[in-house]
Parts: structure tokens; C-alpha cells; sequence
């Protein structure tokens, strides 16, 4: 986790660093491809906060650019994950997805950043004080799969929350319901280590221990491919942990 001062501190240094990147050039998509490979570079936040200033400085001067939208959604929701105190952090991200769902209803990166940050903020504020944001996470992710049903990020996700909410009556909590979802995600990319991880828990979560033991052995022996580095070798090592 990083403290607050060093926080400050890579701000400053991604602003002194950005600023050239954006004085080098005005063409906006090589500013996007810029900050894209900050971000696939995420073990390191500074280069997550580096990517976020770029994004930002941009949506100064394209305020309604979808792509600019999503993708510093996104930035927010990674960085978040990074820091000891992410509300903040996730609640701006939430800002931006929703801008993009509003003037871009029939995309679908939109919603589903929107979707994960509510969740991220439901996790931040405790089960019991974000029940009332289940269902419009819900929502955003069946909006997804609506407009892509071969979206195996939104799978993922109503998974976790199928497992992580209470059942009825407080909520919509479905442990066999997570499993069917996880088991979706996993079957239309079964080269994402998340994706794995995610049926793992599901598993669990539903007390499947024999299948739950089985994907960890199954995250344990699979081989990393080209753009899984960084998740292939966080989750193996938790697998291994387990």
C-alpha cells in the first residue's frame, strides 16, 4: 500500500513527467496509446497515477470522449486498489463511467467500469451501507451483457456479487447463481487468471471445496500467455499460498 506522502509525491513527478509527454505532441491517440502502456504497467502505481494525469488533462480539453471516459474509469479502479484509503479515489472513478453511460448508453466499457466501482465503493462502505447499490450494479452489469452477451468481464463480476451480497430477504446473494456465472466468465476467456480466480471463489464461497481445490491446481499449472504477466504471477502465488 502506498502512504499518503508518496502519494503526493508521484502526483507531483507524473505531473512534471506528463507534462512533456503532452507538450511533445497534440495527436490524441498516440496521448491514448501513451497512457495505455502506463497502465498495462500497473505493478508499479506510480505509472497507474502517470496514465490517470494523462487521461485527465485530456478530458480538459475532450470532456465527452468516451474512450478518455472509460479508460480513466478504469485507472481509478486499479489505482484504488493501491492505496490504504481508495473511496475517494473510487468514488471519482464512478464519476467518470457514469458520464460515459450517460452519453453512451449503447457501449459497453461504460458500464461495466461503473458497475465494478460501485461495487468497489460498496466495499469500501461496508455490505449493510451499500445494499441499496446492488441493484443498480446489478443493472449496469446485465446492461452489458445485453449489449455484448459475450462479455466475459461482466460474468465475472455478477459472479462476485451473486457470492459477496446477503440472500434473500436483504438481497440478491445466489451462491449457485455465482458459480454459473464464474463458470461463464472462465469458459469465454479461460486464459485470464481473474477469471480463475473468481470461479475459485465462487467455489468456496458455495462450499465446493473438491472444485474450489481443483482450480487452484487448475491457476497452479496453466501456462501465462502474452498480456497475463502480472496476473499470472499474483494469482499462481496466491494459488500456491492456499
Amino acid at each position: 500500500m502506498l502512504k499518503k506522502t508518496s502519494i503526493v509525491l508521484l502526483v507531483l513527478m507524473s505531473l512534471f513527467i506528463g507534462s512533456s509527454i503532452w507538450a511533445a505532441g497534440d495527436d490524441l491517440a498516440a496521448q491514448i496509446s501513451a497512457a495505455e502502456k502506463l497502465f498495462q504497467a500497473w505493478d508499479d502505481p506510480a505509472n497507474l497515477i502517470e496514465a490517470g494525469a494523462i487521461y485527465e488533462s485530456l478530458l480538459e480539453e475532450y470532456p465527452d470522449n468516451y474512450e478518455l471516459l472509460w479508460k480513466a474509469a478504469r485507472c481509478y479502479e486499479k489505482f484504488g486498489n493501491n492505496i490504504e484509503d481508495p473511496l475517494a479515489t473510487y468514488e471519482k472513478g464512478k464519476e467518470r463511467a457514469e458520464k460515459a453511460t450517460q452519453l453512451y448508453p449503447d457501449q459497453v466499457e461504460g458500464h461495466y467500469w461503473l458497475a465494478a466501482l460501485m461495487g468497489r465503493v460498496g466495499e469500501e462502505k461496508g455490505i449493510l451501507n451499500s445494499l441499496f447499490m446492488v441493484k443498480p450494479m446489478k443493472t449496469e452489469l446485465e446492461q452489458c451483457l445485453e449489449i455484448d452477451p459475450q462479455f466475459p468481464d461482466a460474468y465475472y463480476v455478477l459472479g462476485k456479487l451473486y457470492w459477496k451480497v446477503p440472500g434473500w430477504p436483504l438481497s440478491v446473494g445466489d451462491k449457485k447463481k455465482a458459480v454459473e456465472y464464474a463458470l461463464k466468465s472462465v469458459e469465454l476467456n479461460p486464459d485470464s487468471f481473474v477469471f480463475q480466480w473468481g470461479l475459485y471463489e465462487a467455489y468456496n464461497a458455495a462450499g465446493k471445496k473438491k472444485d474450489a481445490k481443483e482450480t487452484l491446481e487448475q491457476i497452479i499449472q496453466m501456462p501465462i500467455k502474452p498480456g497475463y504477466e502480472l496476473d499470472g504471477a499474483e494469482y499462481k502465488e496466491r494459488a500456491q499460498e492456499i
